[in-house]
């Protein structure tokens, strides 16, 4: 059961261990690598956005931490198969150009779960709401995409805090 692990969620992690502190995405990605794997393309286009939310490749932790990772069976490597009816489809009910490619590389590889805080995986008509509005769509796994995603591709999109309910 690989889970994908959206960049947003994997900077919340890293900066978890760095400052040795519990959040809701270090407890996520955790609870994730003790019970399966993370799903990672073999493009490395999602590797590439955690390093550029992490700090580049300046960042020697992070790149070490994947690498080990890597080593360990924790990360594992999918072909990322294009899907050009389903892209077409993303982009149709609003998911905006790089969350498409979120989508099409966990229907390819059989990604079961996707956590990610962001609104545009939920609700994306929502960008920009108040943070209020925000949570309820993201805590509640409302929203046109997340319903259109768990109910065609039965891929569950969840955030960080309900991951271990998922996983």
């Amino acid at each position: 059961m690989p889970v994908f692990v959206d960049a947003n969620c994997f900077k919340g992690y890293i900066d978890g261990v760095i400052s040795a502190a519990a959040n809701n995405c270090r407890t996520a990605v955790e609870t994730i690598l003790s019970k399966t794997e993370i799903a990672l393309d073999d493009k490395k286009l999602f590797e590439q956005e955690w390093r550029d939310c992490t700090g580049g490749h300046g960042n020697i932790f992070v790149g070490d931490h994947i690498a080990d990772l890597m080593e360990q069976g924790k990360i594992v490597i999918y072909e990322f198969s294009r899907d050009h009816q389903l892209r077409k489809k993303l982009s149709q009910i609003g998911v905006p150009g790089k969350d498409v490619r979120i989508v099409e590389f966990c229907a390819g590889a059989k990604v079961d779960i996707i956590t990610s805080n962001d609104i545009d995986l939920y609700e994306p008509s929502q960008k920009g709401c108040k943070s209020s509005l925000h949570l309820k769509f993201v805590h509640q796994r409302r929203g046109s995409i997340c319903r259109y995603v768990e109910k065609n591709l039965k891929i569950v999109i969840c955030c960080c805090c309900l991951v271990p309910q998922f996983v």
